[in-house]
């Protein structure tokens, strides 16, 4: 992750350039799941949180269902994705498709 000298230079930087930096940062996580880590748990809701905070929930829910999927034992994940597809105002139950 960022040092503790990336993330005072990012509270210095104009709105604009901080957003771009995050955006890149969790466009950053999005690949390395897709293409390296597909398995990782953890990485797919830490990938959720960061959509939700950036106001993005259609990618938030893929990225919790791509959790419950790499968890499905996982109550976590499964929570999260049931959380996001209620929020969604999806009708179908957590784990189907």
């Amino acid at each position: 992750g960022p040092s503790t000298e990336d993330m005072q230079a990012a509270a210095q930087m104009p709105e604009g350039d901080r957003t771009a930096m995050i955006e890149n940062m969790v466009a950053g996580l999005a690949e390395r799941l897709n293409t390296q880590e597909p398995d990782n748990v953890d990485g797919w809701l830490k990938l959720g949180r960061a959509y939700g905070v950036l106001g993005r929930p259609k990618d938030q829910l893929i990225a919790f269902g791509r959790a419950a999927t790499a968890g499905p034992v996982r109550i976590d994940a499964l929570t999260a994705y049931a959380d996001a597809l209620e929020a969604a105002g999806e009708s179908q139950q957590a784990g189907r498709k």
